[in-house]
């Protein structure tokens, strides 16, 4: 199961999270990067880990470069709300391109999963 990790800080998405430790202990769960906010708000991330401090593993990089054409093609059909969640930028797909590739340095183009320690884990 993939989760928020929950950096825009919306509630809806940190409910879902405290949910999702519940779940840990019956299977794998796995906290992704809200974006566009990892993106736009990198201290998001790192606040957001700091009050997460034992409820997350070592993130996992997972290789998207066969695939991240096929997302920015999927963000686009949001047309509607590129402007306004992407407003930081007038280029999503070079915004979104971009970070993959600081993600994933060596590796190529990559996207970032915590995974999501069972509640009393921590």
């Amino acid at each position: 199961m993939f989760v928020p990790l929950g950096i825009g800080s919306h509630v809806d998405h940190q409910l879902v999270f405290d949910a999702s430790r519940c779940l840990a202990a019956q299977g794998e769960v796995y906290a992704y990067e809200d974006c566009p906010y990892a993106i736009h708000t990198p201290e998001g991330r790192r606040t957001r880990l700091a009050v997460l401090d034992g409820k997350v593993g070592e993130p996992v990089l997972v290789p998207v470069g066969g695939t991240l054409e096929q997302r920015l093609e999927a963000i686009a059909c949001y047309a509607s709300q590129v402007p306004v969640i992407f407003r930081f930028t007038q280029n999503f797909r070079g915004a979104v391109t971009g970070f993959a590739h600081e993600v994933g340095g060596e590796l190529g183009p990559a996207e970032r999963f915590w995974p999501v320690l069972p509640a009393g884990a921590a």
